[in-house]
């Protein structure tokens, strides 16, 4: 017997189900389907897990809900998910952060992100910008080094610990040898609105989450993170890349995909995975990532598995040059 179809009989025996295996994954979902991002919403996790869910349910004709589930830097909705049963109807919006940067940054992590999830598939890859409040004199990565240096008494606001905002600033001010204070927000929202009004003094975000923030003049980006080429949204082109300068020296690329709990039927994978390479190359869901700085890099769920492992050694190296630890 494969260990495909073990692993299907598992699932049918847990849910006290019968029948042939493929035929029981064309009929999957047998009920309705949950998608856990585990931070709050407005961030880019958050608005493509609800671009998937809404397609996913018209392909399905089962609900698809999305449910935020926040806390600990991804921690609290990543342990609900490698909990769960896996039989794929309850999936995770795991993240760079939840997937590659926590297993070193906090040396008690509740779950294994390699054994304890079942790689579904890439999502998006997101880019990074440098931003500080309209108010601020700096007009540069340069000018804001300079201008944190004299001052002393400047900030940097995060999403979380854990958060790519939170590893940038870390590194940024470890660069940089900087006196800077890190404030953590219980998600991209609340850190923004403090950015906006001046309380903390830049902020290493997405562009998709500012991106309205930029248009309305609220704030204004310095530099990127990473560099989407041709992908790249006409907001940051022609900015420098931190990744190619002095003040950082490293790519901090975001990215989102998509998980299962373990043990996952290979055929539900195979079916959600399809599902979901369809979607994301429909004409206006790849109009909307150009707009917002995302790029969309296919894969099967074998080769998303191997980059997470990766990731987790090129984060590794990235958590321990920023000097960042969380007990």
């Amino acid at each position: 017997m494969s260990i495909d179809r073990r692993n299907c009989l598992k699932a049918l025996f847990a849910l006290g189900m019968a029948g042939h295996c493929p035929a029981w994954a064309e009929q999957w979902p047998t009920k309705p389907v949950k998608i856990v991002v585990p931070f709050p919403p407005g961030g880019y996790a958050d608005v493509y897990a609800r671009v998937l869910a809404e397609h996913m349910a018209q392909a399905w004709g089962q609900p698809v809900t999305v449910d935020n589930r926040t806390g600990a830097g991804g921690i609290l909705g990543a342990s609900a998910v490698a909990t769960a049963p896996g039989d794929g109807h309850t999936l995770l919006m795991g993240t760079v952060g939840t997937h590659a940067i926590n297993v070193t940054l906090f040396p008690k992590l509740p779950y294994n992100p390699v054994t304890q999830f079942t790689p579904v598939s890439f999502i998006v890859e997101a880019e990074g910008v440098l931003v500080v409040p309209t108010s601020s004199p700096a007009r540069s990565a340069q000018e804001l080094v300079e201008l944190a240096k004299a001052k002393k008494n400047l900030s940097f606001a995060s999403a979380g610990p854990g958060t790519t905002s939170h590893l940038a600033g870390e590194l940024f001010k470890h660069k940089n040898k900087l006196d800077i204070t890190h404030v953590p927000y219980k998600g991209n929202s609340p850190a923004l609105v403090d950015l906006i009004s001046g309380q903390t003094s830049m902020m290493f975000a997405t562009l998709q989450t500012v991106l309205p923030h930029l248009q309305s003049g609220k704030l204004r980006a310095l530099a990127v993170l990473g560099a989407l080429g041709p992908n790249s949204s006409p907001m940051v082109k022609g900015l420098p890349s931190l990744a190619q300068s002095p003040y950082m020296g490293q790519a901090l690329e975001n990215w989102t995909g998509l998980f299962s709990g373990p043990g996952t039927p290979a055929p539900v994978v195979k079916k959600i995975h399809a599902e979901v390479q369809r979607i994301l190359q429909l004409p206006q869901v790849q109009a909307r990532m150009a707009a917002e700085g995302m790029r969309f890099a296919p894969m099967s769920s074998d080769e998303f598995a191997q980059f997470v492992k990766t990731e987790i050694f090129t984060w590794r190296d990235i958590v321990r040059a920023s000097g960042a630890t969380m007990e």
